[in-house]
Order: C-alpha cells, then structure tokens, then sequence
C-alpha cells in the first residue's frame, strides 16, 4: 500500500513542478484517487494475449501482449520492455518501463471520464 502511497505522490510533484502545464484540475482529480480504490483495480490486471483485443489495428506494432483489467480497459506490453497505454488506440499516449505508472495513468484518465 506505501508503494501505491509514493507513486501517486510522486505523480502528483511531477505534475505540481512541471513547467508550462496547467494541470489543475489533473492534480485535484490524483488526489481525490483513494489508495484503495486503485490499488483494488490495479490487481485485476492479468496478462493476456493480445489476440483479445477487438481492434487489431489500433495496436501498437511492438505489441506482444496486454495487461487486461475487469472494466475492459488494457496496456500493452512492448517488445522492448515498454509498456504502453493509449486511451484512443492511437497517438504516442502514456509510455514507461514501469508498470505501476502507466497503470496510474490509465486510472486517472478512467475517473475522468466517469
């Protein structure tokens, strides 16, 4: 649970010190985010094949496997150790070796759309 703890703390300095963001409104919604609440969705992640995924295409062509969650939401993991999450299925979206931060990503951009 302190890990969860320091990667949203973290996230929300990064966005606090940034410079030429104004990402308010991002920073209130991060810390709204319960531990718990995250913590509960982050361990419905499973590794699946991507052959799951309805739209083949949007996937991103390093793509060899994905990180599905229980809402239908997924990340891809990259061939190269990245893991990668793009709400749209296209653009550069959130990409990092660590899990846990894309997986925030994806969280935060899931509560704000609900």
């Amino acid at each position: 649970m302190e890990k969860n703890n320091d990667t949203l703390m973290k996230a929300i300095l990064s966005m606090k010190f940034a410079k030429g963001t104004d990402s308010k409104k991002e920073i209130q919604k991060l810390q709204q985010v319960t531990n718990k609440d995250f913590k509960t969705w982050q361990n419905t992640g499973q590794i699946c094949k991507k052959d799951l995924v309805r739209d083949q295409e949007n996937l991103h062509e390093l793509t060899t496997d994905i990180v599905m969650y229980i809402n239908g939401e997924y990340i891809e993991m990259l061939s190269n150790g990245y893991f990668l999450y793009r709400p749209s299925g296209k653009g550069h979206g959130t990409r990092s070796k660590s899990l846990d931060k894309v997986e925030l990503k994806s969280y935060i951009c899931q509560q704000q759309k609900n």
